[in-house]
Formats: structure tokens, C-alpha cells, sequence
């Protein structure tokens, strides 16, 4: 079994899906592993719709969570440290963009004020799925949490080392 990259593999029937015609197998690779792991953190948030959601870390997995979210009826913050790839998110079609895109070099008070300001008062967002290893991102991805934000955790390998004191006060959990 050459994995999930190769045109043809063997696996168990339950772990697929069959793709609509229209779709080409080049499009669709990233779907494979990308796009369940992003899905699946994005559904252990356990928000309903309509609330703000902060995908943190804007690389393959942030990109793909930016646009499953906005799919799936949630109000989508991109954050990211590279200017560029949050100027890229924004091109992105409407329904597919992120509803707001905050670079964390700004820092956290300046983050939650633009979040307030962009959806109407809101004290932070209601989740922060973390799509990436480096520790400032958990810490950032606390600080603008609102209070009981699910805080979910997509790389977990560093996060345990250094738990960000921020969140214990914020009361909410963490999902792994």
C-alpha cells in the first residue's frame, strides 16, 4: 500500500468516500489526510453554528480549516505570523475567506478588539483550533478565547511542556 497520495490503495471500505465526478483526483490528494485531520479537530470544537471559531496557524491544515469552517456556517478567524498567507486567505471567495484575519505580532489585546469590533461585541472566540507546533501560538490562542472557550489542540507534541497559564483562568476545555 504506496498510502493516501498514491491514485490507487487498498483500505477498509468505511474509510472512504466517494468523490462526485466533477472533482479531479489532483484536487481531492489534499482531502485525504489534510482535510479529515482539520475536519475532525474542527468538529471535536463542538460549537454550533454560527459562532466564531479561530483557525491558529494558516498552513495546509489552517488553509483547509479556513474553508471547511466558513462551509459549515461558522464566522472564521485566520491567524497567522506571515502576512502574505493571510493576504492570500483574503482572496479567496466569499464564502470560502475568512471573516476576519489577525496577525498575533499585533498582539492579543489588539486581536480581541478587532474581533469585537467585527462581530459585534464579542469577547473572544468561541473555540481557537491550533494547527500548528510553535508554543507562542497555544499561548496567543488563549488569550483570545472568550470565557469557556473549547481550546482544541492539533499538534500536542510541544503544548503539555508549557501549559498557558492564561487558559486555566478562562475556564474552558481543552480537546485533543
Amino acid at each position: 500500500m504506496d498510502g493516501g497520495m498514491a491514485k490507487y490503495m487498498c483500505c477498509n471500505l468505511v474509510w472512504t468516500v466517494k468523490l462526485p465526478h466533477e472533482l479531479s483526483f489532483k484536487k481531492a490528494v489534499p482531502l485525504m489526510c489534510a482535510g479529515s485531520t482539520i475536519y475532525n479537530l474542527i468538529y471535536q470544537a463542538k460549537q454550533p453554528k454560527g459562532l466564531v471559531i479561530a483557525i491558529v496557524g494558516i498552513g495546509g491544515l489552517g488553509q483547509l480549516g479556513v474553508q471547511y469552517a466558513k462551509a459549515l456556517g461558522y464566522k472564521a478567524v485566520a491567524i497567522d505570523t506571515w502576512q502574505s498567507i493571510l493576504d492570500y486567505m483574503n482572496t479567496l471567495p466569499n464564502g470560502l475567506a475568512p471573516d476576519l484575519a489577525i496577525n498575533p505580532q499585533e498582539g492579543a489585546e489588539a486581536a480581541l478588539e478587532k474581533i469585537s469590533t467585527r462581530f459585534e461585541g464579542a469577547k473572544g472566540v468561541s473555540a481557537a483550533i491550533v494547527a500548528t507546533d510553535p508554543l507562542p501560538a497555544y499561548d496567543f490562542a488563549t488569550k483570545i478565547l472568550a470565557k469557556h472557550g473549547v481550546m482544541v489542540v492539533g499538534h500536542q507534541h510541544y503544548f503539555w511542556y508549557s501549559f498557558p497559564k492564561t487558559f486555566v483562568a478562562r475556564n474552558g476545555p481543552i480537546n485533543c
